[in-house]
């Protein structure tokens, strides 16, 4: 993404007041784009209510890109952490002039509930992680609240219908070409959200997806179905 797609999303979130969350995570290394920096500051001067997170690999990471990410307007910095604890003394000679509520490690290895981590299966597109067919089978029947709580947007402004579909068979609208209430309330997105509503699971990739949808964004979930039923 560049700052001026960017600057598209984030003013129009700006005039609609948004104060939720706005995260940079999904597909590929945010830090790997040289633009970021400018990005994140795109999002903050629209959105000064917002709360603005990053997750990175922290393979880009140094001082000085930390302290010009927090300068930007950043709230909060997820590392995540792949090889093992040793990576932590790293980064932590990193940020030891950070508040540590304004970072956090998310640890990758061993042995993940222990680490407050769910293995999912990514809408069938990792067949490869040891989910069982009777995890899935288990779900059938069960609501799915991803599409009612979290917007997902790709690198070009493309938007996914969730966050978990990473084959991309559902793009359901641009940001770059139609507003954010367009897209949130397209045909193809209220189509997925009123099967889902029923617990009608399915369509791919629902129908190979190992997610509990249903563990976040009750809220929400209820508020769009009321808008359904009016």
């Amino acid at each position: 993404m560049t700052p001026k797609g960017a600057r598209t999303i984030a003013e129009e979130l700006g005039n609609n007041s948004y104060i939720g969350k706005i995260s940079f995570s999904g597909f590929g290394e945010n830090l790997l784009n040289p633009q970021f920096v400018s990005i994140i500051k795109e999002f903050r001067f629209n959105c000064p209510q917002a709360t603005i997170e990053c997750n990175t690999n922290g393979d880009k990471l140094d001082e000085d890109y930390i302290h010009a990410l927090y300068r930007a307007g950043l709230d909060l910095l997820y590392i995540n952490l792949y090889d093992g604890i040793e990576q932590m003394e790293h980064f932590e000679s990193m940020l030891t002039n950070i508040r540590e509520d304004q970072y956090k490690f998310r640890m990758h290895w061993g042995d993940f509930e222990k680490h407050g981590l769910i293995l999912n299966n990514r809408s069938g597109v990792m067949d490869w992680i040891g989910i069982e067919d009777s995890d899935i089978e288990s779900l059938k029947g069960k609501p799915c609240h991803y599409p009612f709580y979290k917007m997902f947007v790709d690198w070009n402004g493309d938007v996914l219908f969730c966050s978990n579909d990473w084959g991309k068979e559902h793009v359901v609208g641009n940001l770059m070409q139609s507003t954010l209430h367009e897209v949130w309330f397209s045909k193809p997105m209220n189509k997925i959200r009123k099967r889902l509503m029923k617990g009608d699971r399915s369509h791919s990739p629902c129908n190979k997806c190992s997610v509990d949808g249903s563990l976040f964004g009750k809220p929400s979930f209820d508020l769009i179905k009321d808008y359904y039923d009016k």
